[in-house]
């Protein structure tokens, strides 16, 4: 018997650059939609795939955010047509956003995300005589 490996998609790794600021980073498989033959690979016209994220440490004001493509597998007889983005971006998290249109097909795509900014200290902002008080 086969042991089955338990995936956590999108390990978001954290650096602090200062003591207030901090990237945010991840990267993973956004969507494989060949091996079950859903619409980015089956379908035609405007298709789109979203995954929201939480930040695993909430930033003090809207981050800066970047959204790159690091693997794409797709039909080689039509057009590569897609767009790669991050809307609803907030201090605690945002969506990524994949779209292709026309006759695109699609079979898995893998993205990396980075959001960077002014980043809370654990426990910054309490009272030093409230230490562990909510």
């Amino acid at each position: 018997m086969k042991d089955e490996v338990i995936r956590t998609p999108f390990i978001q790794q954290l650096l602090h650059l200062s003591s207030s600021s901090a990237v945010l980073s991840a990267t993973d498989e956004l969507f494989n939609h060949v091996d079950s033959g859903d619409y980015m690979w089956s379908g035609d016209g405007e298709r789109r795939v979203e995954m929201s994220f939480i930040f695993k440490q909430p930033f003090l004001d809207v981050p800066v955010m970047s959204v790159a493509l690091t693997g794409m597998d797709a039909d080689q007889s039509t057009n590569l047509r897609f767009h790669v983005a991050a809307e609803n971006v907030s201090a605690t998290g945002f969506t990524a956003v994949f779209l292709t249109w026309d006759n695109t097909h699609i079979a898995r795509a893998s993205i990396t995300w980075t959001a960077i900014g002014p980043i809370a200290q654990p426990g910054a902002g309490r009272n030093a005589n409230n230490k562990g008080k909510a």
